[in-house]
């Protein structure tokens, strides 16, 4: 008899652990793994609460131990918070069209972002066509303190990040921001560089920084309808941005699509690729790169932008500016624009100004500017503005424009710009190259301009002014 009770008790016991088990919910798994216990895939969909605290389920499950997390497809968008992530070593997949939505009435403070990766490592947001939505308009009402800094996803002082096929839409910054981390306050990440300065007012100011992202990967991104850019880079190593499109960027300057721009003479941008990418329909430049807050001492600069287009731009194509002033010659630097496409563009196809001729050559190799610079603006504002304390002369109507637009600090001495094998396809009735600067300043020189434009201009010429030394460039019609 014994016998028989001992096995039907031993029955029993497991069944019920394994009733046990079976009600184990996603919170349990979260928690197992934060643990330290061997979890390898939480699906947030299996989470009770993922509809009533969506801001948290995704936050937990994006800062776990799990190495995957998925993101279902569940009929309905997140509708969240700001989402922090301080915790890499992960896969995040989202479901073919998962919407995460940013929660109107947050995102209050001028810096939050849609979703920030914070000093992370080795972390893939893998998008299957998801999409990061803000809400643009809201972030001008009067109850929002004014900013250009809510980002759809920020990448703050991360390594090994991977974004692919993702689309960022309507955020009240960036559709996407690759830079550093700043600190004001203790406790700070380890490897932190502590910086003092005196602010204006004489204070004494103190931040710690993390000052460069690395091993960044975007591809296949849409960036859509953003306020500021569709993509900025403030600092960088090892950067790969291929197979994107950033359209219809509207809102505050410099409303590029994409921008690149350091913050601090310590920012790096190195090994930057900007491969196979479209920018169109932007209020302002298809691809720029911004370098002023960099000096000598600052690491060289590497950045190659090939096989791009700039399509529909209300303000220039590709836009290179502020390396070098008076007190500073300017980083060192090695920028290439290879095989890019620029046509039907209100501004210059090519737009370079404040460039020091000897801080290395800007480089634009086989590139074709069809139908740019379609305004009519340039030359004088008029004959009374100019007449008005601080009146400028704005960049020359032409497909490629050299400007000294800064009066106080501008480059001692322009140029240093190499065209190799371009296109200009152009309307005709004015030069293929025009120069202009800042009113009162007298005088430009401009050196070391070399190469080969081809155009269809039958007679073509160029606007260089009287100043010129150390010319090798021919514009040859065809």
């Amino acid at each position: 008899m014994y016998p028989f009770k001992i096995l039907f008790i031993s029955i029993l016991s497991v069944l019920c652990l394994s009733f046990v088990e079976a009600q184990s919910t996603p919170a349990d798994l979260l928690e197992s793994a934060s643990s330290g216990s061997d979890v390898s895939t939480v699906n947030v969909g299996d989470n009770p609460d993922v509809f009533t605290h969506p801001t948290k389920v995704l936050t937990d499950a994006f800062n776990s131990d799990v190495k995957k997390v998925i993101v279902p497809n569940l009929g309905k968008p997140y509708i969240v918070d700001p989402i922090l992530v301080k915790h890499g070593e992960k896969e995040i997949v989202f479901e073919p069209g998962v919407v995460i939505l940013a929660k109107k009435g947050s995102f209050k403070s001028k810096m939050d972002s849609l979703v920030r990766l914070e000093n992370v490592k080795n972390v893939t947001l893998r998008g299957n066509g998801a999409t990061f939505r803000m809400n643009r308009e809201d972030y001008l009402q009067d109850d929002y303190e004014p900013s250009e800094h809510r980002h759809a996803l920020s990448i703050a002082a991360c390594d090994g990040i991977l974004i692919e096929d993702l689309n960022v839409e309507e955020s009240g910054g960036d559709g996407v921001y690759i830079g550093g981390a700043y600190y004001h306050r203790l406790p700070v990440p380890e490897d932190s560089v502590k910086i003092t300065w005196t602010a204006k007012d004489g204070r004494q100011v103190t931040r710690w920084e993390l000052p460069v992202s690395k091993n960044i990967t975007i591809r296949r991104v849409v960036a859509d309808r953003n306020h500021r850019q569709g993509l900025s880079l403030i600092t960088g190593v090892n950067i790969l941005i291929e197979d994107c499109v950033f359209k219809n960027t509207s809102g505050t300057p410099p409303m590029h699509g994409l921008c690149i721009e350091p913050a601090t003479l310590r920012n790096q941008l190195k090994n930057v690729v900007v491969r196979n990418c479209i920018s169109e329909n932007n209020d302002s430049a298809g691809f720029s790169i911004y370098l002023r807050k960099l000096k000598q001492s600052s690491e060289p600069v590497d950045i190659l932008i090939e096989d791009c287009q700039v399509r529909g731009s209300k303000g220039s194509g590709l836009i290179v500016g502020a390396i070098g002033n008076r007190e500073d010659e300017g980083v060192s630097t090695h920028i290439t624009f290879k095989d890019c496409l620029v046509m039907d563009t209100e501004k210059s196809g090519i737009y370079v100004y404040d460039k020091s001729y000897n801080t290395g050559e800007v480089v634009f190799q086989n590139c074709i500017l069809w139908d740019v610079a379609k305004s009519n603006i340039g030359g004088l504002i008029s004959p009374e503005a100019a007449e008005v304390e601080n009146s400028r002369r704005l960049p020359p109507v032409a497909p490629i424009a050299f400007y000294l637009r800064r009066q106080s600090d501008l480059t001692n001495h322009f140029g240093g710009i190499f065209f190799d094998n371009c296109l200009v396809k152009d309307q005709g009735g004015r030069p293929v190259i025009g120069q202009a600067a800042y009113l009162g300043i007298k005088d430009l020189k401009i050196s070391n301009i070399r190469g080969t434009i081809l155009t269809t201009e039958e007679n073509p010429t160029v606007d260089l002014g009287p100043y010129t030394s150390d010319m090798s460039l021919e514009v040859i019609s065809q």
